[in-house]
């Protein structure tokens, strides 16, 4: 784990927590966890997962769309977590249960990074859209997720 400023955008540093593992499935699953400069209520911010796209089968958690999106976030006091999943061919539902996972995540370290555990959401763009749509609709069905 790596935590260390990144320069970005006119030289605003963010605190980024790098390569943290989540979930274990074939292979580890690894995050990035974007910290902001202030917490926005009672020292706690609200958390949101970041789900990048690439149609199921290519994309990470360090493409653009999903870092400009994560900047903006942690800019307005949001705790983000920008995530790999399971990609290619059988997949489904691995990376739905990724998704999950990283929810949890967020929930049992949530004093760790300042996240209000009440208030945590998840984005994501196209094929990360769809996973971020079925992460919040599947919740409360009874499958059993391994966090580490």
């Amino acid at each position: 784990m790596l935590l260390g400023p990144v320069s970005q955008k006119g030289g605003v540093k963010r605190n980024i927590i790098q390569n943290v593992q989540y979930a274990s499935a074939d292979n580890p699953v690894l995050l990035d966890i974007g910290l902001p400069n202030f917490h926005r209520r009672n020292g706690r911010s609200p958390g949101v997962v970041v789900i990048h796209g690439g149609g199921w089968i290519a994309g990470n958690r360090r493409d653009s769309v999903p870092v400009e999106v994560s900047f903006a976030l942690m800019d307005a006091g949001y705790v983000v977590a920008n995530i790999d999943y399971k990609l290619g061919d059988n997949s489904w539902p691995q990376n739905l249960f990724d998704c999950k996972n990283a929810v949890r995540y967020f929930r049992l370290h949530a004093q760790e990074f300042g996240i209000d555990p009440d208030r945590i959401g998840v984005v994501g763009a196209s094929a990360g859209g769809h996973l971020a749509m079925m992460t919040a609709l599947t919740t409360g069905i009874g499958v059993t997720f391994r966090i580490i």
